[in-house]
C-alpha cells in the first residue's frame, strides 16, 4: 500500500514539469528511506555547525565561512528532496547570512549579529529534522494505537494508519523490535482480509499493552520469547483467512498443521542496521592491519632464527677447532685433559641448544600454518562484509526525481528524468559521498541547462527537456553520466563573467581555452547567473561536486555543444573502502628444490635458513639415508651435502647418486672441515661441483655458488 501511493506521486505527469521515467530495474522510491538518509547527513553536517562559527569568530579563517556555505547548500539540497521546504528556506537564509559576511566588509558587530542569527537558524533546522523523530512519544503511540485496534473488526482502513505508526516505533532491544515488525506484516495483510476475528484483535491488544509494560513502565516480568511465537502464530492464522493476496493462493493450512510448521527452515534474509555494518566493516580493516603487523612480526623472527643459526655455526665451529687442537698438543696432559673435558661440556650444551631451536622451528612451523589458514578465513570474511555492503545505485537514483519535478515547477519549466544502472553495485560508503555531487549536477542541469518550454519549441526541440542520469561500473571504476539536452555551455557569458567578477582579466579570458573555462566554472564563487536565487548564484555547487570527487580520488569531465547540450561524468575508483589481504611478499619464487644432507643439527638448520632466505624451496635431514631416499624417489635440483657422517659418508652417498643415469649430471656441492686437498683425495675420480670447507665458510659464496649452479 505503501510503496503503490508513493509510485503514484513519482510517475504521475505534471503540467508543468512533464514525466518522470525511472527506467531500467527500478520501482518506486521509498521515501521513509529517503528521510532516513536526509537525517543522518545534516546531524552529521549540523554537529559541527555552531563550532565552526565559534572557531570563524577566534581567527576570522574566511575558508570556515566557505565550507559552511557549502554545507549550507547541501542541506538546502537535501531538504528539496524530502520536501522540508521549511528547512530549505532556513538554510538559503543562513546561505544569505554567511554570503554577507564572505562578500561585504563588515562591521564586527554586524558580523556577530549575523552569527548569533545564524546560530538560531540552525537551531530551528535542528529542532525540524528533531522533529522527524519525534511524532509523539513511545507511549502515545502505543496508547494510539490500542485505541483503534478494537475498530479493525469493522473498518479495515483503520489497517493503514496503525501499519504506520508501528512502523515509527523502534527500540533498542532486538526481541521488541521483532515483535513490533511481525506486528507491521499483519496490519499490512488486514488490507487484504475480508474479516478480521476477535481473537486476532486481542492478540494484537495484548501485544501492545504488553510492549507498553516493558518499555513503559519497566515490566521485567514478562516472556518476550512466548510473546513473539504467540504473535507469530496470529500472523500465520491471517495468511490462512486472507483470500485477496496478489499472489496464488495456496491450499489452506488448520492450525494444528501451522503449530507443526513453525520452527521449521531456516532465515534466509536479516535485515543489518548501516552503522553497525560499518562497525563491522572496520573491525575486519583493523584485523587486516594485524595480519600485515603479523607478517612482520614472523620476518623478524625469520631473521632473528638465521642470526641464532649463524652463531650456532659459529660456536660449532670454534668447538671444533678446540678440539683438533687438543688431540694435536703435546703440552701438559692435565691441561689437555681439562681443554677435553670443557669441549665435551660444551659440546653438550650446543646438543640441547640445537634441540630447544628444533623445538622452536617445530612450533613455528605450526604457529605459521595456522596464520595461514587465519588470513584465508579472514579474507573470506572481508569478501563476505564487502558483499554485503554493496547497494544498488538506485538505493540514492531513486531520490532525484521528485527534487527535479519541485525545481522544473519552481522554474516554471517541463523536464523528463531518465535513470539507467540503478542495478548497479557500489559500496555503501561510496554511495554515501555521491550522493550530494548528483544533487548539484541535477538542480544546474534544470536551473542552467533547460531552457524554457517557448524557448525550446522556437528551437525545434520538444517543450519538456530531458535529464538523462546514467550509472556503469568498469572495472574498478564508478561512471556516473548526468545529461541534458538543454542550451550546453555559453563560453563567451563565462569570459564576461569572470572579467566581472575578477576571475580574469580581459588579456587572460582573449586568450583562455574552452578547457581553461571549464575548469574556471567549478572554482567556489563561480556562477555564470546575474542574481542569487534559492537553487543557485553562488557558485558552490560545482565547487561541491569538484571537491567531493577529488577527495574520492576520481576526477569530472565535461562535454558540452553549445544549443544542445551538457553532459558531465564522474569517474570514480571503487577501491577507496577496501580492505584487502596482502600476502608475504616474496622477492624469489621457490622454484629450485636444494636438499641439504648433514648429521650436524646447527649446519643443517643454518644452511637452511641460508637458501629459504634466498628463495629457494629446501628440504634438510641429518640422516644421509633419509636425504638419498628423498632425492631417489621425488629429485631435487641440487645437493648440499656433509662428507662425515654416520651410517653412510658423503662419498658413499654421491657415489650412489653417480651410478644412476638420473642423476649422473646432478648439482653437488660439499662441506667439510677436511682440508679441500684430503676432500678431494676422498673423492677420486667422483664428480663435485664445489667443495666447501666449514672453517673458510662464506654466506654470499654459497649463494653466489648456488646461483651460478641452478640460477
Amino acid at each position: 500500500m505503501k510503496n503503490w501511493i508513493l509510485s503514484e506521486k513519482i510517475t504521475q505527469t505534471n503540467d508543468n514539469c512533464g514525466k518522470i521515467n525511472l527506467g531500467g530495474k527500478m520501482n518506486s522510491f521509498d521515501i521513509e528511506e529517503t528521510v532516513a538518509i536526509f537525517k543522518e547527513e545534516s546531524k552529521s553536517i549540523l554537529t559541527d555547525f555552531v563550532h565552526q562559527l565559534s572557531t570563524y569568530e577566534k581567527n576570522k579563517d574566511i575558508e570556515i565561512i566557505t565550507k559552511l556555505m557549502r554545507d549550507a547548500h547541501s542541506i538546502k539540497g537535501s531538504a528539496g528532496i524530502v520536501g522540508l521546504t521549511d528547512v530549505q528556506k532556513l538554510a538559503h537564509s543562513a546561505e544569505d547570512l554567511l554570503a554577507e559576511i564572505k562578500n561585504e566588509q563588515l562591521s564586527d558587530q554586524k558580523i556577530a549579529d549575523n552569527i548569533a542569527e545564524i546560530k538560531i537558524i540552525v537551531a530551528e533546522i535542528t529542532k525540524s529534522i528533531k522533529s522527524l523523530d519525534e511524532n509523539g512519544s513511545f507511549e502515545d503511540k502505543i496508547n494510539e494505537i490500542l485505541k483503534y485496534i478494537p475498530s479493525l473488526k469493522t473498518d479495515k482502513v483503520t489497517a493503514f494508519p496503525l501499519l504506520k505508526l508501528t512502523n515509527s516505533l523502534t527500540q533498542d532491544n532486538p526481541e521488541i523490535d521483532e515483535i513490533l515488525k511481525i506486528c507491521a506484516k499483519i496490519f499490512e495483510k488486514i488490507q487484504n482480509c475480508e474479516k478480521t476475528d476477535n481473537n486476532l484483535i486481542n492478540t494484537l491488544s495484548a501485544t501492545f499493552k504488553i510492549i507498553k509494560k516493558v518499555v513503559c513502565d519497566g515490566s521485567k516480568s514478562e516472556d518476550l520469547f512466548f510473546l513473539k511465537q504467540r504473535i507469530s502464530i496470529a500472523e500465520q492464522m491471517i495468511n490462512v483467512q486472507s483470500p485477496a493476496r496478489p499472489y496464488p493462493q495456496k491450499t489452506k493450512n488448520n492450525i494444528t498443521d501451522i503449530l507443526k510448521t513453525l520452527g521449521q527452515g531456516s532465515i534466509r534474509t536479516l535485515r543489518i542496521e548501516s552503522d553497525k555494518l560499518d562497525k563491522l566493516f572496520v573491525n575486519v580493516g583493523n584485523l587486516c592491519n594485524m595480519t600485515g603487523k603479523a607478517h612482520k612480526n614472523f620476518e623478524n623472527l625469520s631473521e632473528l632464527t638465521t642470526k641464532f643459526s649463524s652463531k650456532m655455526f659459529e660456536l660449532e665451529k670454534s668447538l671444533n677447532d678446540l678440539k683438533t687442537l687438543a688431540n694435536s698438543e703435546t703440552g701438559s696432559k692435565n691441561l689437555i685433559q681439562k681443554l677435553t673435558k670443557e669441549i665435551q661440556k660444551n659440546q653438550q650444551n650446543l646438543s640441547e641448544i640445537q634441540q630447544m631451536f628444533c623445538d622452536y622451528e617445530k612450533i613455528n612451523a605450526e604457529e605459521s600454518e595456522m596464520f595461514s589458514k587465519v588470513e584465508k578465513y579472514l579474507s573470506n570474511v572481508t569478501k563476505t562484509v564487502q558483499g554485503v555492503r554493496m547497494l544498488p545505485i538506485g538505493v540514492i537514483l531513486h531520490m532525484y526525481p521528485r527534487m527535479v519535478r519541485d525545481i522544473a515547477q519552481n522554474e516554471q519549466k517541463e523536464v523528463d528524468i531518465e535513470i539507467t544502472g540503478a542495478e548497479v553495485s557500489v559500496d555503501k560508503q561510496i554511495l554515501d559521498e555521491i550522493k550530494t555531487p548528483i544533487i548539484h549536477l541535477l538542480r544546474n542541469s534544470v536551473d542552467h541547462g533547460t531552457e524554457l518550454p517557448e524557448e525550446r519549441e522556437q528551437k525545434g526541440k520538444p517543450r519538456a527537456g530531458l535529464i538523462s542520469v546514467a550509472a556503469k561500473k568498469s572495472g574498478q571504476t564508478l561512471t556516473i553520466s548526468v545529461k541534458d539536452d538543454g542550451c550546453g555551455i555559453n563560453f563567451e557569458k563565462i569570459k564576461q563573467k569572470a572579467i566581472a567578477d575578477n576571475f580574469l582579466t580581459k588579456e587572460e579570458a582573449q586568450t583562455a581555452n574552452k578547457s581553461d573555462l571549464l575548469n574556471l566554472i567549478l572554482q567556489a564563487g563561480f556562477t555564470t547567473q546575474d542574481h542569487v536565487t534559492e537553487i543557485s548564484g553562488r557558485g558552490m555547487g560545482l565547487d561541491i561536486v569538484d571537491s567531493k570527487i577529488k577527495e574520492l580520488g576520481g576526477n569530472i569531465k565535461i562535454n558540452t555543444e553549445e544549443g544542445s547540450g551538457t553532459e558531465i561524468l564522474l569517474e570514480i575508483p571503487l577501491n577507496t573502502s577496501t580492505c584487502t589481504i596482502n600476502p608475504q611478499e616474496k622477492h624469489h619464487e621457490k622454484t629450485k628444490k636444494v636438499v641439504v644432507i648433514d648429521d650436524s643439527q646447527t649446519t643443517k638448520m643454518y644452511f637452511s635458513k641460508i637458501l629459504q632466505n634466498a628463495g629457494y624451496n629446501t628440504l634438510a635431514f641429518n640422516n644421509p639415508i633419509e636425504g638419498l631416499k628423498e632425492i631417489q624417489q621425488n629429485g631435487c635440483d641440487l645437493l648440499i651435502s656433509d662428507i662425515e657422517m654416520p651410517e653412510m659418508n658423503g662419498v658413499e652417498l654421491i657415489s650412489q647418486l653417480r651410478q644412476n643415469e638420473k642423476f649422473k649430471n646432478l648439482p653437488i656441492i660439499t662441506i667439510s672441515m677436511l682440508p679441500i686437498e684430503e676432500t678431494q683425495k676422498m673423492f677420486g675420480d667422483i664428480f663435485v661441483d664445489f667443495m666447501l670447507n666449514k672453517s673458510d665458510f662464506n654466506e654470499q659464496k654459497l649463494l653466489d655458488k648456488v646461483k651460478s649452479l641452478v640460477g
